[in-house]
């Protein structure tokens, strides 16, 4: 499995440093950003169960002179569940899947009064979980199946578009991406091309 060592903690520590310090957002203008997002992935794959589906998270970061935007995110997908038959009866696997996406973001903010519109690129690290159950008879006695869960972290690559629309410090908004996973095995549903929806509401300062 390859892990992908991710500079999160700088980023925010980052964040941190410039909106505690006065001096610092007087020097270089900027807001910070934080909420939270939910969204919908779709199935990369309709032979296997969908990876994505349903799914919550939260992000923050800074824009810089209304202009550069970077930051982090956090996103979990449920992911969903299919069974399997395996001929015997009763006999089938029950595979389940989700998906958890740690990553930062980088993009370009459009002012139109209270309307941002922010084309951006995601990118970092995916974790994608499966997990089979065993459920009923073997059609050979002697053929122990067992369950068994397997995890592949990846880098993924998530380019899109983000609209948000301020009232005072709250903001709410809309997103749609595509997620890309370049080297993951396509046998096994992981490797994908999907569209990510989503919903955002937090705070702007």
């Amino acid at each position: 499995m390859k892990r992908l060592a991710l500079p999160l903690p700088a980023a925010l520590v980052f964040v941190g440093v410039f909106f505690r310090s006065p001096a610092a957002r007087a020097d270089l203008p900027l807001a910070v950003e934080a909420g939270g997002r939910f969204g919908y992935g779709t199935n990369p794959n309709s032979d296997v169960p969908n990876p994505l589906a349903v799914g919550f998270g939260a992000r923050g970061g800074v824009e810089v002179f209304q202009k550069l935007y970077v930051g982090g995110n956090v996103m979990y997908y449920f992911g969903s569940t299919a069974d399997t038959p395996l001929g015997a009866t009763p006999s089938n696997i029950s595979t389940s899947t989700h998906t958890l996406l740690i990553g930062l973001e980088a993009g370009y903010s459009l002012h139109i009064s209270a309307l941002i519109i922010r084309p951006q690129l995601g990118f970092g690290d995916a974790s994608l979980t499966s997990f089979a159950n065993f459920n009923g008879t073997s059609n050979n006695p002697g053929t122990t199946v067992g369950n068994f869960s397997v995890t592949n972290q990846r880098f993924y690559l998530e380019p899109g578009l983000v609209g948000l629309v301020t009232l005072g410090p709250i903001y709410v908004g809309a997103d749609v991406n595509l997620l890309f996973i370049p080297d993951a095995e396509p046998s096994t549903g992981d490797a994908y091309s999907s569209f990510a929806f989503g919903a955002q509401l937090g705070i702007r300062l």
